[in-house]
């Protein structure tokens, strides 16, 4: 079988190529370690310097510490996954709606959300020294806008209106620096097959992981997945085997649009107050 060799470094990347290897010659593979090791060496290549490339190819770092106004884990998670770690403080206001159509109403909510964590926050720091995320995300199916289930019959209710129907998932986004505000709205299409009464009531009663937090109507068990969900599912739970298709950006259903919401950062970032 072929020898991977280091050959050189171009722009911050490895650059390896195959050659016949001596392992068919010897029937063993230590002096293969030993040689890749003694060459990596010889390269002087350093931890920080792959560190840096690699940050290079996740994306530029934020100058701004970033404000999650969410307790959302889900937000967290996909935040964490572009490079980000939020500070999450998810503020207690009473939310006001005055739009009926969908992406309006989302975009309204995130806006109110992030107003209100960064009046909190504005107190004792810097103007424009970080930047709030706040967010919100509904389902529209059957002509309704559905938010997050109240309880087990409306969670049913719900599920049963999704099922063997294509629906749309609205995620609407507010980011706040200083006296800069983006706000918009993403949509996704989902169609869901055609579930049986006892796929409907399996799906009620299954609880989710432990991360989704306690549940509400069971306190000491972790919540049922349909909890603290709009529409009362999770893309990313046990109702992915009912998802039948989706055409749109997968993370916006879970409850943020990682690639929209990353380049907004990057532009609130970039603009001068």
């Amino acid at each position: 079988m072929p020898d991977l060799r280091f050959c050189g470094i171009k722009e911050g990347i490895l650059l390896y190529k195959y050659t016949p290897c001596e392992q068919q010659r010897t029937g063993s593979v230590k002096h293969l370690r030993k040689e890749k090791h003694t060459k990596m060496k010889h390269t002087g290549i350093k931890h920080t310097e792959y560190a840096e490339s690699t940050e290079s190819r996740q994306g530029k770092k934020l100058p701004y510490p970033v404000i999650l106004a969410s307790a959302s884990p889900r937000r967290r998670e996909i935040l964490n996954q572009i490079g980000i770690e939020p500070t999450v403080m998810p503020g207690n206001l009473e939310e006001q709606v005055t739009s009926e159509r969908p992406d309006e109403v989302v975009m309204e909510l995130s806006a109110q959300k992030a107003e209100h964590v960064y009046n909190m926050c504005r107190k004792d720091r810097e103007n424009g020294s970080f930047i709030v995320i706040g967010s919100d995300t509904v389902v529209a199916a059957g002509g309704k806008i559905l938010g997050k289930p109240g309880n087990e019959e409306e969670a049913r209710e719900m599920i049963r209106l999704l099922s063997g129907n294509v629906h749309q998932v609205y995620t609407g986004v507010t980011l706040i620096r200083g006296d800069r505000k983006i706000t918009f709205a993403e949509k996704t299409e989902v169609s869901v097959w055609p579930m049986t009464e006892e796929e409907i009531e399996d799906y009620i009663a299954f609880h989710g992981s432990e991360d989704d937090g306690e549940s509400e109507e069971n306190p000491g068990k972790p919540r049922h997945e349909w909890e603290d969900k709009a529409g009362g599912y999770g893309i990313q739970g046990s109702f992915a085997k009912f998802i039948r298709e989706i055409h749109g950006d997968y993370y916006n259903v879970m409850g943020l649009p990682a690639s929209r919401t990353y380049q907004e950062l990057k532009r609130i970032s970039e603009e001068r107050l």
